[in-house]
């Protein structure tokens, strides 16, 4: 097994430094919904390519990510668990922070994984307990999105390289497209990830 436990080599060579490529700031109202946020990566991205986030709601469970999203993210609405949270209710939140609908409204998440893994041997896949958090996930977003005004949605889920079959379940669910984008484009470790959003990539040689 290789360092990063991934069963893939590292680059050959490693990333250089002071080369981060830098954004223009877009002059863009966004509210961010970020269900299994960890630490609040998403949050951290976004803030790189706008002047502030208008609206973060959260969804975490963990107690130490919850510790750093205190910490680091104090404007963010913390909301638990996604389970035990109403989509009707968070649809009334972002109709009253934004009642024209003029926000791009943006669903980021990173599902649990393990029910997906090609490392295991035949994997459950939608049908295990992560599978079925996973579709949970799709219908709670649905909700919210039928229920509110916003002309523009925006979704990025993030999963471990599936099976073509679960990949179109949940990009259909969703209404994305799958594509599959590694790390080491960008000079770090070798780790393919399977990639849900609206973004269109027809003609790419890394769709699914």
């Amino acid at each position: 097994m290789t360092p990063d436990n991934t069963g893939y080599p590292p680059p050959e060579k490693p990333p250089q430094t002071g080369t981060a490529q830098v954004f223009q700031k877009l002059n863009e109202k966004v509210i961010l919904l970020s269900c299994f946020d960890g630490i609040g990566s998403a949050a951290v991205a976004l803030r790189d390519l706008l002047d502030s986030i208008s609206l973060h709601i959260t969804w975490e469970v963990d107690e130490e990510c919850l510790k750093v999203q205190a910490a680091r993210h104090t404007d963010a609405m913390m909301r638990g668990d996604f389970l035990k949270d109403d989509p009707l209710e968070v649809a009334k939140i972002i109709r009253q922070h934004d009642p024209q609908g003029t926000c791009l409204v943006l669903f980021a998440s990173a599902p649990p994984y393990p029910d997906f893994s090609r490392i295991k041997e035949n994997p459950p896949g939608s049908d295990g307990a992560e599978g079925q958090k996973f579709t949970a996930y799709c219908a709670f977003i649905n909700q919210v999105e039928m229920n509110i005004p916003h002309k523009r949605v925006g979704h990025l889920t993030e999963n471990v390289v599936m099976q073509k079959s679960e990949a179109d379940l949940f990009s259909s669910r969703l209404d994305c497209e799958a594509v599959v984008a590694d790390a080491q484009d960008f000079g770090l470790i070798n780790r393919p990830r399977l990639e849900l959003s609206a973004v269109d990539t027809e003609g790419s040689s890394a769709n699914i």
